[in-house]
């Protein structure tokens, strides 16, 4: 990276894009205020800029693929700009990134919040990494306003469960917590900024833990905060919803009746394989509760399918659990072998068609579920927040996240308005509605 007093062009325009999750969204959202608090101009991804940073994931190979599709297209549209790249792609697979000549410079995950220092060098290699934490900026999640509705608040980092296909406690180490006190801070200056929704995100955030000061202490705190008018969890592994946690959601206006709970498996045999710490009847004795505190509430799931060594009866018992299960949406994924993981080393790999019958049955009973929970809303009044017009139609969430499209010109992007749900879309995209 070079010096912006020397003689070449200095950097005015910055552009942003996340892969994977909601926490890589976050962790971007961090730079991007800094940016923009120093005086860069920010731009869309796909404008012409001079500087585009691109946080990477390396959850499946499909994540791998498309970190360096989005490399190549940054070049191709700016074709002077420099690429930065971080996220866990960059940090488990920067040799790989290496060897793609459009990228300028390659951040690990720690190295992303000094990335001014980088900037401001007249003759920065391309590749600087393992510089290791000391004069690393503190983490901060406080966000820059955007042309988005929620906000994606950063509680936790890392994990130390080690699932045998997971790569992420590689790339992101043990749990970690930020204190509440700066959370909470946070969380009033999104509010502020006029942010309505806010949404936790952490790498496992049921993790969260401040000298004792848990995450159904936060939510309670947060949610009490003036001004805000929804609060969402991103995903919680089972084992950590509580019915403490529960209780202060059934009792609350504000927290969303709306819980992500990854299965992967609904075999024992293949749990174990996994290194899940659960069993299905565990498991179930989890989405049981849920139900009892909040009957309505939105169910979601991650399933894997094709693990390795997975058996026609152990896949029979994963569709027969999942179909037991008041499952709201699954996200069904391939099996995808990470290198440094315990399953990339198994043996009995699934065939590509089999693992792809395999996610088509199980996509197929995923519409099932969505349309019998959506069908329980038709004729009631629920609030919407909407945050995208497409083709026409005014788009929004409910509490439940149930995708809600309305058809007015009396709506704009950010209100939160009461709208009656009137019918479902064909292909079960969202849920039809009035004002």
């Amino acid at each position: 990276m070079t010096n912006k007093q020397t003689s070449e062009p200095s950097i005015k325009t910055v552009s942003f894009k996340t892969l994977g999750c909601k926490f890589n969204q976050s962790e971007t959202d961090v730079l991007l205020k800094e940016f923009a608090k120093k005086g860069y101009e920010i731009r869309s991804f796909g404008e012409e800029v001079d500087l585009t940073l691109i946080n990477t994931c390396t959850v499946t190979h499909i994540a791998d693929r498309d970190s360096r599709n989005l490399i190549r297209n940054a070049k191709r549209t700016s074709p002077n700009a420099k690429i930065i790249v971080t996220g866990c792609y960059a940090e488990m697979s920067a040799d790989e990134i290496k060897k793609i000549p459009e990228v300028d410079l390659i951040l690990d995950i720690k190295e992303k919040y000094r990335i001014f220092d980088y900037l401001n060098q007249t003759n920065a290699p391309p590749v600087l990494r393992s510089l290791g934490e000391g004069g690393t900026t503190p983490l901060s999640t406080t966000h820059y306003p955007r042309p988005r509705t929620r906000a994606f608040l950063k509680v936790q980092e890392g994990c130390n469960y080690f699932c045998s296909y997971c790569i992420v406690p590689f790339a992101r180490g043990g749990p970690k917590s930020l204190s509440h006190e700066q959370i909470l801070d946070e969380a009033k200056t999104l509010i502020e900024q006029n942010y309505l929704e806010i949404v936790l995100t952490g790498i496992n955030v049921g993790l969260y833990n401040d000298k004792g000061y848990r995450l159904e202490n936060l939510v309670d705190d947060l949610q009490k905060i003036p001004g805000l008018k929804r609060l969402r969890l991103s995903s919680l592994e089972p084992n950590t919803i509580t019915d403490g946690l529960l209780k202060i959601i059934a009792k609350s206006d504000v927290i969303c009746p709306h819980l992500h709970i990854p299965l992967q498996s609904g075999d024992n045999a293949t749990l174990k394989s996994m290194n899940r710490k659960y069993t299905t009847k565990e498991y179930a004795a989890v989405t049981k509760r849920v139900k009892e505190f909040l009957p309505n509430a939105a169910i979601g799931t991650d399933v894997i399918v094709g693990f390795p060594g997975e058996t026609d009866e152990e896949y029979e018992n994963t569709f027969a659990f999942i179909k037991s299960q008041p499952f709201t949406y699954l996200h069904v994924f391939s099996f995808s072998a990470r290198q440094g993981t315990a399953a990339a080393k198994m043996a009995d790999k699934i065939a590509p068609p089999i693992t792809k019958e395999r996610s088509q049955r199980l996509r197929g009973l995923e519409r099932s579920f969505k349309e019998n929970y959506y069908k329980k809303f038709i004729g009631k009044t629920l609030p919407v927040y909407f945050d995208q017009t497409k083709n026409g139609l005014h788009l929004g969430y409910t509490h439940h996240y149930i995708r809600v499209a309305v058809e007015s010109e009396n709506i704009k992007k950010g209100d939160f308005v009461d709208v009656k749900i009137t019918g479902i879309d064909d292909e079960l995209k969202y849920c039809l509605g009035n004002l």
